[in-house]
């Protein structure tokens, strides 16, 4: 589960909306993705939500540009 979500339907929303993202910046490139864009999406957030627990339990180990 995501750490910033209110629930599993929440996560759906967000994993969805975020494929829906990716799927868009690759056609308006006019380009084939390398990995499925579900992949790509799970990769995505799976390290944002990393970047964001490390942010939590450290804040000194992150620039303000990460």
């Amino acid at each position: 589960m995501l750490a910033h979500s209110g629930g599993v339907a929440d996560d759906l929303v967000v994993r969805e909306s975020a494929q829906q993202l990716i799927e868009h910046e690759y056609a308006a490139a006019g380009i084939r993705p390398k990995y499925p864009p579900r992949e790509l999406t799970l990769i995505s957030l799976a390290l944002f939500e990393g970047l964001a627990m490390t942010r939590l339990m450290d804040p000194e180990t992150m620039s303000d540009q990460i």
